[in-house]
This record gives C-alpha cells, structure tokens and sequence, in this order.
C-alpha cells in the first residue's frame, strides 16, 4: 500500500454480508469490492493504534490477507463490519506486543487522510472561503488534535476513531474490541478528557 494509492469511499453497493456470500460462492471479485469498501477505515485505525505510518500500511495488508484466508469463517454471528474490525483490532494489539519498545510517535502523517461519515478528511487542504491567515490557523489546529490523538493509549485512540469518527456503535465497538459495553464507554470518555486535557496544555503553554 503506497502513499499515493487512491482508495475508494463510501459503502459498496451491496452490504458486507451480501459481498462476503458471494465471495464464498466463487465470485473472486467480491472481495475486490471489500477491499474497497474497508481498506481507508482500517488504514486509519491500524494507523492510531501505531502511530507510524509505514507501520500502519504493513498492518492493513496483512490485515486483509487475514479477512481473505478466513472467509469462510464468517457465520453472520455479527455484522460483517464488526467481523472485520475485530481482526483489524486483534492484529494491531499483537502488532504492538512485537514491538521491543514503542516507537517514537510520528507528526500527523498529511498522506494518510481520515475516513469520516462524509468522506475522506484530508488535513492539509485549503479552504476556499478561508484568508490565507485562517487556513493556516485551521491546519494547525487539526495537527494539534491529531497530535493529542497519537499520545493516548492505543486502545483509547481505537476507541475514538471507532466512534468518534466512523460512528460505529458502541455496541459495534464492544463487539471488534472483545470487550464489555462498559469499557468501551470507559475508554471513550476516559480517551476524550485526556485529549480535551493535551489540547488545552497545548494552548496554555
């Protein structure tokens, strides 16, 4: 997966349910089509669990390679998204516990957009109703939120992209991170207060 790699967005014409029978009936292209569907999402959240870039890329691939070779697993016990984010989930906690040390965190990576309910989010693009001055006070911000979100806890800033970002339930998010419905709440708001907390350390300076 390349920087410059244009990933569609937005959900496929078809649910994940219905592309994932058709890929166990023989139809190879579906699982193009999933691909397509999740690759952004789950770039964006292997990317907050590790805060490198590269790092992220490599996960997402083998993520998917992963989803491919256990298709035929999927019993529809949950939703398809929920299936998926739990093998995303599982493989970026194990990605971590290879990790002799953690690695230094990256600056905001403006390559790697986020994926939101309106489409993908791309920090560093001007805005035409903006004077220059604005622009660039608005860009800064959005390194600094990005920034607090790179310093929590890996399972805190999964939560928060979850939720916060691609609206998945918390029910949803129980589900992919195996875990109760109270935690997930906990890690939310636990994960909100400590960035509202870098943010304003940050303006307080």
């Amino acid at each position: 997966m390349s920087k410059d790699i244009e990933v569609a967005v937005g959900e496929p014409q078809v649910s994940g349910e219905e592309l994932a029978a058709r890929f166990r009936q023989g139809d190879v292209r579906a699982f193009d089509d999933i691909v397509k569907c999740y690759q952004q999402r789950i770039f964006n959240l292997a990317y907050r669990m590790l805060n490198q870039y590269e790092e992220a890329a490599d996960l997402t691939q083998e993520i998917f390679v992963k989803i491919y070779r256990s298709m035929d697993k999927f019993r529809g016990e949950s939703s398809f998204t929920t299936w998926v984010y739990a093998i995303a989930v599982n493989m970026g906690r194990n990605k971590l516990r290879s990790f002799r040390h953690r690695p230094a965190l990256n600056a905001l990576s403006t390559d790697a957009p986020l994926e939101t309910e309106n489409g993908r989010m791309a920090m560093e693009l001007p805005d035409p109703g903006r004077s220059p001055g604005e622009q660039v006070e608005r860009v800064e911000v959005c390194r600094e939120l990005e920034g607090c979100l790179a310093k929590l806890p890996p399972e805190f800033a999964a939560a928060l992209v979850m939720r916060d970002l691609q609206q998945m339930t918390y029910e949803e998010i129980a589900a992919a991170m195996q875990c109760s419905l109270g935690t997930v709440k906990s890690r939310i708001a636990r994960g909100r207060l400590l960035a509202m907390e870098k943010l304003k350390k940050i303006y307080h300076q």
